[in-house]
C-alpha cells in the first residue's frame, strides 16, 4: 500500500495536467515556479536606483520613468499562465502597467507599426501594436514584487505568448516603423 502511495504523488493526477503545450502545472499562485532564462540571459541584479525603462522611436513623446515613477502608475492585475518551453507552466495573479497606458503617454506615430521590448541584457522580442495593446508590464507577481530570477524590476506578461517571449529586466520600449515580421524567430542572445 505504501508503494502505490508514492506512485500516486509522483504520477498522481496533480502531476499529469497538463496544457494543450504538453507542460505541466508548476508552482501556480506562488513564488515557487521555476526560474529559467533564454540561453545564457542572466544579468547580475539590478539597482533600480540607477534603473530607468525608456519609451522612444516612433513617438512624438519620448522619455524616461524611474521604478518608483512605474509603481505609482500601477493600472492593471490579471491572471495569467506563463508556459515555459522547457515543460512546465504556472499560473499567476501579475500586477504592474498596462502597455496601452504607456504607448498613450509617448503619442505614437502615424507610421509606428510595431513595439521591441529589450531587455538590460539586450535580449528582445517585437509584437505588433495589436498584441501589445493587450500586454502589460509586471511588477509584482504572487502579491510580491518581482525576484531577479524572475525580471526584476520589470517584466512582460503576455498571456498568448510561451514564455520565450516574456522579455525580462526590461529597460527599453522602442517603437518601429517595420513589421513584427523584422526579427528572427527565435532570439540569439
Amino acid at each position: 500500500m505504501a508503494h502505490r502511495q508514492l506512485g500516486q504523488r509522483r504520477i498522481g493526477p496533480a502531476r499529469c495536467r497538463r496544457r494543450f503545450t504538453g507542460s505541466y502545472e508548476n508552482g501556480s499562485f506562488s513564488h515557487r515556479f521555476p526560474v529559467v532564462s533564454w540561453l545564457n540571459d542572466n544579468p547580475p541584479p539590478i539597482d533600480v536606483a540607477n534603473w530607468q525603462l525608456r519609451v522612444d522611436g516612433a513617438v512624438k513623446r519620448p522619455y524616461t520613468l524611474t521604478y518608483d515613477q512605474l509603481r505609482d502608475m500601477i493600472d492593471w492585475e490579471g491572471t495569467a499562465v506563463l508556459d515555459c518551453t522547457g515543460g512546465w507552466y504556472a499560473e499567476q495573479v501579475w500586477r504592474g502597467v498596462s502597455l496601452s497606458r504607456l504607448l498613450e503617454l509617448a503619442g505614437l506615430e502615424e507610421t509606428a507599426v510595431s513595439l521591441s521590448i529589450i531587455s538590460v541584457t539586450g535580449y528582445q522580442r517585437r509584437f505588433t501594436l495589436e498584441q501589445a495593446s493587450r500586454y502589460a508590464l509586471a511588477l509584482d507577481v504572487a502579491d510580491a514584487p518581482l525576484s531577479h530570477g524572475h525580471g526584476f524590476p520589470l517584466r512582460l506578461v503576455a498571456p498568448d505568448q510561451r514564455g520565450v517571449e516574456w522579455v525580462k529586466w526590461i529597460t527599453h520600449l522602442r517603437l518601429n516603423r517595420t513589421s513584427k515580421l523584422w526579427q528572427l524567430p527565435l532570439p540569439l542572445e
